[in-house]
């Protein structure tokens, strides 16, 4: 069997819980109705039960009554049928129900060997699958790194690399470098910071900061820390601090909880706090523990129960412990006053 048959990337329609059948008769429902959007979504989404015959059916309906996707999605098709390699990687990409994993297979196979560059490598991927020695892999990575694809040179870098974790040979790393580097001096980001890294291993640090500040300037948010630390390891606590407000700023959860504790080892606890309050409207459950302690060392225990909780739901073990803690706490009071509520009853029933 052919390695790119073994899996359907996508999953199957099995398993349907009891509210997802009584959504999807909804869906029909309206359908059948004339509601475009739910023909459209009877085409395009993963709802069980319903045969892939009928979900083009609902496609055309849904076209053929003025839907916007639909119709794109069926030119698309009419397009890839006419030869248009962009078409066809477009439907695969998509990968929408209407189409069997063989139809989606089939367009991507095509688009690549049309010489379109992502589908060649995203073929290149689909026969991958962590297998350094899969040569398909390898080498429709490489004809996609020939017409130009960074992302095929950045995943043929990163190959080199794992064969040189095996064999250390030396003309491993001399070929991931020489990928990274092609793959950087195109515009590839990750390739940039990878280069900057090469540098500073040969103890180029000019260089490297160089090409972290050009992978930085692309949004590459490793490459932020990295410079970051760098200043910070040449004393430069101002430089280390605009990297890392740069990357906070562009969402960089890490970066924020850095931020944090930095102001808070000098001396400026409100900092702290605003940039933990940042981190937590970003998700980051460290940044909510941290609240909550913030909270506690105010006396707010309502405060720093409801960040733990907070946290502890986002998957923290120690808010979570906190958590616990407080409940045997409490019980441990009530447990008190009830003992001081029973002594004071039989002191009283005695004095009668």
């Amino acid at each position: 069997m052919d390695q790119f048959e073994q899996t359907d990337r996508r999953g199957t329609d099995s398993g349907a819980t009891q509210a997802h059948k009584i959504s999807t008769e909804s869906v029909v429902k309206d359908a059948e109705a004339g509601d475009l959007d739910a023909m459209y979504e009877l085409a395009t989404q993963f709802h069980s039960g319903i045969e892939r015959s009928t979900r083009r059916t609902w496609l055309r309906r849904a076209a053929e009554a003025g839907h916007v996707g639909a119709r794109n999605e069926l030119g698309l098709l009419k397009d890839a049928e006419a030869g248009n390699a962009d078409a066809m990687y477009e439907l695969w990409r998509l990968a929408h129900p209407w189409m069997d994993f063989a139809d989606s297979k089939r367009w991507l196979t095509q688009a690549a060997e049309a010489g379109h560059g992502a589908a060649m490598h995203a073929l290149g991927t689909e026969y991958y699958k962590g297998d350094i020695m899969n040569h398909r892999a390898r080498i429709w990575w490489e004809r996609a790194a020939t017409a130009g694809n960074t992302d095929a040179m950045f995943d043929l870098a990163g190959l080199e690399k794992r064969h040189f974790h095996l064999s250390h040979k030396a003309e491993h790393v001399r070929a991931a470098e020489a990928w990274w580097q092609r793959a950087a001096d195109a515009g590839h980001p990750r390739s940039m910071e990878m280069i900057g890294d090469c540098n500073r291993d040969r103890h180029d640090r000019e260089a490297a900061v160089v090409w972290w500040s050009r992978a930085a300037d692309a949004g590459v948010f490793s490459a932020m820390k990295k410079l970051a630390l760098d200043a910070e390891g040449h004393d430069d606590r101002d430089g280390a601090t605009k990297w890392r407000h740069r990357a906070a700023d562009a969402g960089d959860c890490t970066a924020m909880d850095e931020l944090a504790r930095d102001a808070e080892e000098h001396g400026d606890r409100d900092g702290a706090v605003e940039w933990w309050r940042r981190g937590a409207d970003a998700g980051n459950c460290d940044a909510m523990y941290e609240l909550g302690l913030h909270a506690e060392a105010n006396g707010d225990h309502d405060g720093a129960v409801e960040w733990w909780r907070r946290a502890a739901d986002a998957g923290h073990v120690d808010a979570a412990y906190k958590l616990g803690r407080q409940s045997n706490a409490e019980i441990a009071e009530a447990a008190k006053k009830t003992e001081e509520a029973v002594e004071q009853l039989v002191y009283n029933l005695g004095r009668f």
